[in-house]
């Protein structure tokens, strides 16, 4: 016994009792050469999109817009670059504003 190619096998499945494709959306060759159009369509939009945001994100760089500066303060929020980080670590400490 022969065995069926992966297609072949689906294409049997995709069909009713008469031989024809029960529904439109059944996986035909045509389908399926088409699904590999798709895929390519969305690489190339992948790829693109990627190009755009690294751009973008060079031109943000050079000139970053000026921080917001919320009206009950004098200073303007720090950007994410410019805050600091906590160590972590266990046991965690942190910095409290009770005194001891």
């Amino acid at each position: 016994m022969v065995e069926k190619s992966w297609l072949e096998s689906h294409l049997a499945a995709c069909q009713d009792n008469m031989g024809q494709p029960h529904t439109r959306f059944c996986n035909t060759q045509e389908n399926f050469s088409m699904s590999k159009a798709v895929k390519y369509a969305e690489r190339a939009v992948t790829i693109a999109a990627n190009g755009a945001w690294t751009i973008f994100e060079k031109l943000n760089s050079i000139s970053p817009n000026p921080s917001f500066t919320p009206k009950w303060s004098d200073k303007p929020l720090l950007k994410s670059w410019q805050k600091e980080k906590p160590p972590l670590g266990w046991p965690r400490t942190t910095d409290s504003h009770c005194p001891k």
